[in-house]
C-alpha cells in the first residue's frame, strides 16, 4: 500500500527492516537493502529479543491475508504496548469467505480461526491500521474496534504516461485471468469471471476488446493459456495478449477508451472482499485516463464511479446492450470524472501518509 519508496523517506540510520516469513516466499525475493536487514526465521522469541536490545519507538506492520503474519501486530501490542504500531492490510481473512481461503490459500479452519482473530486484535490494538477498504460492509466488521483506520488508495501516484489517442470502440482488460482449465471445477474462480462477462457483449458490438493477462508472463505459460488465443481467434470482439511488464501497460493504456472492471455474474458470485475494495486495476485505468465499465458488486468502487461521473455502473443483465450505451454518453464527461477521482485519492493518500511518517516519528 504505501510504496517502498515512500518508506524510504524514514531516517536511514534509525530504521532497521525486519523480515519474519518464510525464505521460499514470493516477497523474500523481493527484500532491497535500503535499510539495514534482519531475518528473524520466524523466531518469536528471536524478534522480541531483539527489540528489548534496541531503543524501539515505532514499527511498520506489512502483511497480507495471502501470507502468514497476521498475529504481529497484536502480539507486539500485548508485548510491548508502549511500541507505536501501524500496520498495512493489504486484503483480510475477515474479507475473504472460508472456501475461498481454503480453495485458493490452501487454509483449514484452524487456520482461518486464528488469522481472523489476529486481525480483529489489531484492528482494535494498533495505534494505526491502514487499508483500501471502505463502505457500509467494512464500516460493520469494523464496528466497536478501537483502532484508528487510514485509507490508502493504490497506485494513484503513477508516473503520467504520454497522453493517447483514445479509441472510443476499444476496451483493455489489463490483469489476471485464471488458468482456463481450471475454471469450471474449482470455485475460487468464481470472483474471476471476466471473459465470461465479456462473452455476454454482441458479438457485432462493433467494440474492440484487448485482454492483457498479467499471469501469462512466460514462453512456458502459452500452453497453459491457448484457449484464450483460439476464442480471441474465433470473431473479431476479442484480441489476447500476454501480460507486459507494468510500465509498458501503463504506456498503452491511454490508446483505449475504457477499463474493464465487470467480472460478476450476480450477487452470490462476489467476494467480500471486492465489495470492499480498491483494486489494482481500478486506479490504474482511472490514472491513465480511462473512464471504467465495474459492475455493481464491487460496491465501493461503484459508488465512487457513480458519485464522481467517473465510468459506468454496468449490471450483467445489462451487457447486451452496453454497446449502445457507450455510444450514447460523453466520454470526455466521464473521463473528467475519473481525473477529479484521482485528485480526491491522491489528496486523502497523502493525508495518510502524513499520519504515518507522524506516528512514527514519535509525533
Amino acid at each position: 500500500m504505501l510504496r517502498d519508496c515512500e518508506l524510504d523517506a524514514l531516517p536511514r540510520d534509525k530504521t532497521l527492516h525486519v523480515w519474519f516469513g518464510r525464505p521460499e516466499s514470493p516477497q523474500a525475493g523481493r527484500l532491497d537493502d535500503h535499510f539495514p536487514l534482519f531475518d528473524a526465521h520466524l523466531s518469536l522469541t528471536l524478534l522480541d529479543a531483539l527489540i528489548r536490545s534496541l531503543p524501539l519507538r515505532s514499527v511498520y506492520v506489512r502483511v497480507s491475508a495471502h501470507f502468514a503474519g497476521q498475529f504481529l501486530s497484536g502480539w507486539l501490542k500485548l508485548r510491548h504496548p508502549d511500541i507505536v504500531v501501524v500496520q498495512e492490510m493489504y486484503d483480510q481473512t475477515l474479507m475473504l469467505t472460508d472456501e475461498k481461503l481454503m480453495r485458493a490459500y490452501d487454509c483449514d479452519a484452524e487456520d482461518i480461526y486464528l488469522a481472523r482473530l489476529s486481525e480483529l486484535a489489531s484492528l482494535e490494538l494498533c495505534d494505526l491500521v491502514l487499508v483500501k477498504n471502505g463502505g457500509l460492509l467494512w464500516e460493520d466488521a469494523c464496528h466497536g474496534l478501537g483502532a484508528p483506520q487510514c485509507l490508502i488508495y493504490p497506485r494513484v501516484d503513477l508516473p503520467l504516461p504520454v497522453a493517447g489517442t483514445p479509441d472510443p470502440e476499444a476496451i483493455i482488460f489489463a490483469g489476471t485471468l485464471p488458468i482456463p482449465s481450471t475454471v469450471d471445477q474449482e470455485s475460487d474462480h468464481l470472483d474471476m469471471r471476466y471473459v465470461e462477462m465479456i462473452q455476454r457483449l454482441p458479438a457485432d458490438s462493433g467494440l474492440r476488446i484487448d485482454l492483457f493477462n498479467a499471469a501469462h508472463r512466460l514462453p512456458g505459460h502459452d500452453a497453459l493459456f491457448a484457449p484464450y488465443h483460439a476464442l480471441a481467434g474465433a470473431g473479431q470482439l476479442l484480441r489476447y495478449h500476454p501480460g507486459l511488464p507494468f510500465d509498458r501497460m501503463i504506456q498503452r493504456l491511454p490508446d483505449y477508451g475504457w477499463g474493464w472492471h465487470i467480472m460478476h455474474g450476480d450477487e452470490a458470485d462476489a467476494e467480500p472482499v471486492s465489495r470492499v475494495g480498491i483494486g489494482n486495476k481500478f486506479t490504474t485505468y482511472l490514472a491513465c485516463g480511462l473512464p471504467v465499465l465495474i459492475d455493481p458488486q464491487f460496491q465501493f468502487m461503484a459508488d465512487l464511479v457513480r458519485a464522481y461521473g467517473a465510468g459506468l455502473v454496468v449490471a450483467p443483465a445489462d451487457l447486451p446492450t452496453l454497446p449502445q450505451r457507450l455510444g450514447a454518453v460523453d466520454r470526455e464527461h466521464l473521463r473528467l470524472g475519473g481525473q477529479r477521482l484521482i485528485a480526491m485519492m491522491r489528496a486523502v493518500n497523502a493525508t495518510s501518509r502524513g499520519h504515518v511518517m507522524t506516528l512514527l516519528a514519535g509525533g
